[in-house]
């Protein structure tokens, strides 16, 4: 855990504020990519990976875990949707938030979950954010990735393309055999559990971790903005 925290910091300490929009292609180990409007941090530690991006109303971020291929049939989930809702459970119980609204999507052929959500879910707490996370499971590697901004940010249709090129971005690489035993060998030790759902699970609640930092800074950087105007 204090090596994922330190991941967390090491994630979040640039803030990058924008004067114009270019957009990036950033790989995702040799998996996927996806692209960002701008510069990003990269952390690997404990079996997760994440690239994370941050200006003064919106949050972005990429999780990606590998997922164990020696799996007990007697103990793994029922399938890749099973394993997906783990993930975004976890990831939900660590906002304390709840799931607004859910729909399916598929990139490349391959089926996934996009969920909207608030953090914190109770409407009265200050400080909400919202938050745009979708999930897949591509062979066994798991992938989040999520944008955050704050409620009253949402009807601005400058950071709702934005939001929607992000998602639109992201492509899946064909990945044979030969690959994916080099990004394995690349990679931290998968997380260990008791079955594939419990580790998504753990996956999405420490994913959230490394997204907490981020929302912090945010935070910060809004209040500031919002004194300024005053």
């Amino acid at each position: 855990m204090k090596k994922i925290l330190a991941a967390c910091l090491l994630c979040c300490v640039s803030v990058h504020l924008l004067t114009a929009q270019t957009w990036n292609k950033t790989p995702i180990k040799e998996v996927a990519t996806i692209e960002f409007p701008l510069s990003t941090q990269t952390v690997d530690a404990n079996g997760q990976y994440a690239i994370g991006g941050y200006n003064d109303s919106l949050s972005f971020i990429v999780m990606f875990a590998e997922l164990p291929a020696d799996r007990d049939p007697k103990k793994e989930g029922t399938d890749d949707i099973s394993v997906l809702r783990s993930f975004i459970d976890g990831h939900l119980r660590a906002e304390q938030a709840k799931s607004i609204r859910e729909t399916n999507f598929t990139v490349n052929g391959q089926a996934g979950i996009e969920i909207y959500h608030t953090s914190p879910s109770n409407p009265m707490q200050r400080n909400r954010s919202s938050r745009y996370l979708r999930a897949m499971k591509y062979k066994n590697y798991l992938i989040g990735y999520e944008v955050m901004t704050f409620p009253d940010l949402e009807d601005n249709k400058s950071i709702e393309a934005t939001r929607k090129h992000f998602f639109d971005s992201f492509q899946l690489n064909a990945i044979d055999s030969a690959t994916t035993t080099e990004i394995t060998s690349s990679s931290s030790k998968p997380i260990a559990g008791d079955s594939i759902d419990a580790i998504a699970y753990k996956i999405g609640y420490i994913a959230f971790r490394l997204f907490m930092v981020g929302i912090i800074v945010l935070i910060g950087i809004f209040i500031f903005r919002r004194i300024r105007k005053q």
